[in-house]
Parts: structure tokens; C-alpha cells; sequence
């Protein structure tokens, strides 16, 4: 008899949790929580979030890096025209 209610309840496991995953809403959330995984799809969201913030800082980088090179390139343009005037003098 006990090797029949192991039999029963094997086929519970095999065919009634997935059956109950997909269809009872509160049970799927009971055994996300036993095993941990709402925990890890906050860290996941936490992560995400993270990750954006780190890709609007890159952007903010990027447009500060091309005014610094727009600045530079009117330094050089003015030496230029500086050395061009240094030249007319002599």
C-alpha cells in the first residue's frame, strides 16, 4: 500500500503541480516565494533600473565629451588664425 501512495503521489507531482502552476494564480505566487524567486526578479528590476541610470549617465558623458571637443576644435582653429597672423608679420 505504501508503494501505491508513492505511485499517487509522484503522479500528483508530475501532472497536478503544473496543472495548478498555470491555472490557481495564488499557489504559483506560495511557490514562487518558497523558492526564493520573488526575491530574485526584484534584484532583476533593481538591476534593470540600475543599468538604464548607467546608460543616461554614459549619454550625459557622451554629449559633455562632444562640447569638449567642439571647444577644442575652435582652440585649434584659433591658433591657427594666430600662427597665420604671426606669419603675415614676418
Amino acid at each position: 500500500m505504501s508503494s501505491n501512495v508513492r505511485g499517487v503521489g509522484h503522479i500528483f507531482v508530475k501532472r497536478g503541480v503544473p496543472h495548478l502552476l498555470e491555472r490557481d494564480r495564488e499557489f504559483r505566487y506560495a511557490v514562487i516565494g518558497y523558492l526564493g524567486l520573488d526575491r530574485i526578479e526584484k534584484t532583476q528590476v533593481t538591476i534593470l533600473e540600475e543599468i538604464r541610470r548607467l546608460w543616461e549617465e554614459v549619454k550625459a558623458l557622451r554629449e559633455g565629451q562632444e562640447k569638449l571637443w567642439e571647444g577644442q576644435k575652435r582652440l585649434w582653429e584659433e591658433v591657427r588664425r594666430l600662427w597665420e597672423e604671426v606669419k603675415s608679420f614676418t
